[in-house]
């Protein structure tokens, strides 16, 4: 898989967006941002730039750039969200609802939290 530009904006605009989604922003979920912005080969300078881009993004806007991803790139971003939720070892109601909508309006594939983990582990 391979994120550029809008498209990575608009992923790290749904990753802070989960993180904030229990109103406690947990090092454990930051983590897993970061790390994952560093195994697409994001340098430090770029993570800035592309969390300054993410921060500019409308709501209205993450629906059709995810929309128009291939599946193995929902699919992707569906387990993403989801091992961001899971990871401070919380997984709380506004997190699941998020996830839930998010998938709805973006075509995301239905998965379980367990499903979505594994996912993203296979792609490491």
């Amino acid at each position: 898989m391979n994120f550029q530009g809008v498209e990575l904006a608009a992923i790290t605009k749904l990753a802070k967006m989960m993180v904030d989604a229990d109103g406690v922003v947990d090092k454990r979920e930051l983590s897993v941002i970061a790390l994952e912005l560093t195994r697409f080969g994001v340098t430090r300078e770029e993570a800035e730039d592309i969390v300054r881009a993410a921060d500019s993004f409308e709501v209205s806007d993450i629906v059709p750039t995810i929309k128009a991803m291939d599946a193995a790139s929902k699919r992707y971003v569906g387990a993403y969200l989801a091992t961001i939720m899971a990871s401070d070892g919380e997984v709380v109601e506004a997190e699941v609802k998020m996830w839930n909508i998010v998938s709805l309006l973006c075509g995301i594939p239905d998965m379980s939290i367990t499903e979505a983990i594994e996912v993203l582990h296979e792609l490491n």
